[in-house]
């Protein structure tokens, strides 16, 4: 077979054949069509945003700033979908201020993002005076204006309404997204574990793990706490529920007073025991960026029943731990 005739073929063939395009191509018209639907598809960011607080004037959050700066979303919204944050006034403080604490710019102190309208005076206007009786002789000073205030919209007349005007309002921002409050956030959940040490009278000094789940609300806290010390044969495992307060101390230190109670899980024929008891403790809030708190905690437990084992030794007592924790919000895998 000729050889010119097959090769003519075969190139009119390849020519006909429709050529994938370049892969440069592909590539650059993926994110000009995929943006083009996600631009589409989300509203756009707000500049401003006025959070109305409860008790101290309005809160005004830049939000274009904090976009110029090339703040990524899930710094502030967590990750999945971008929606409202709703956050406690701790919170706030925890995550807002002590962002700007560690990056050293934004407001820090009250006044920098907290803003009370100062009281307005109710405006003063002028009376025509009464007008004479007939025939009545007007000497020279007695017709004057009168002055008041202006009576409201409710018929509030000058005294009243001076003393209405002295309560500062709440501004409601000119611009911008205001929302009517803040939301009752959820508890604010915590997972920490560490190292506890437990001793008491008439017993060693014993070590092993301890796990923690706190969860708070503003000042009020709730904790859930296992501590397994001593080993499988000799150890004792104590859980423990309480619920108390956290306290500010400083920037993003904070103290826990906690009344607890649970039982006590002692020997190894596990002898269950009711105790009751409290703990005080420090919470360091972001003491490291790659963690959320850490907790250094001391409790006092007493056991409610005194029994003896086979051997005739007395179970039950008064015991101490201290404990050194460590943990992640739980808020932020839920999204």
């Amino acid at each position: 077979m000729p050889v010119a005739p097959l090769a003519a073929f075969l190139a009119l063939a390849l020519a006909a054949t429709p050529q994938p395009p370049p892969e440069r191509a592909r590539v650059a018209s993926v994110p000009e069509a995929a943006g083009g639907v996600v631009i589409t598809a989300l509203p756009p960011p707000p500049s401003t945003v006025v959070r109305t607080t409860k008790t101290y004037g309005t809160v005004t959050l830049d939000h274009a700033a904090h976009l110029a700066r090339k703040i990524s979303c899930k710094s502030c919204h967590g990750n999945g979908a971008v929606t409202k944050i709703e956050f406690t006034p701790r919170l706030a403080h925890d995550t807002c201020r002590s962002c700007h604490v560690q990056l050293a710019k934004g407001p820090t102190d009250c006044r920098g993002c907290h803003v009370v309208a100062p009281p307005k005076e109710a405006p003063v206007v002028a009376e025509a005076a009464p007008k004479p009786p007939a025939g009545a002789v007007i000497r020279a000073g007695e017709a004057r204006p009168l002055m008041s205030a202006a009576p409201s919209a409710g018929g509030v007349t000058g005294g009243v309404a001076r003393g209405a005007a002295a309560v500062p309002s709440l501004p409601h921002g000119a611009a911008g997204e205001v929302e009517p409050g803040p939301a009752l956030a959820p508890f604010v959940r915590t997972l920490e574990a560490g190292l506890s040490v437990l001793g008491g009278s008439g017993q060693d000094l014993v070590a092993g793990p301890s796990v923690r789940l706190t969860s708070h609300y503003d000042r009020a806290l709730l904790t859930h706490s296992l501590d397994w010390v001593g080993g499988r044969d000799q150890g004792r495992v104590l859980f423990m529920v309480g619920g108390g307060a956290e306290l500010p101390v400083h920037e993003r230190v904070a103290l826990q007073l906690v009344g607890i109670g649970g039982v006590d899980a002692a020997g190894s024929t596990v002898v269950l025991m009711p105790a009751l008891g409290a703990r005080v403790g420090l919470a360091w809030r972001r003491a490291v960026p790659w963690l959320d708190t850490l907790t250094f905690s001391f409790a006092g437990v007493s056991e409610l029943v005194r029994r003896r084992d086979d051997l005739g030794e007395r179970e039950g007592g008064v015991m101490f731990a201290f404990s050194v924790t460590s943990g992640y919000r739980l808020e932020q895998f839920a999204r």
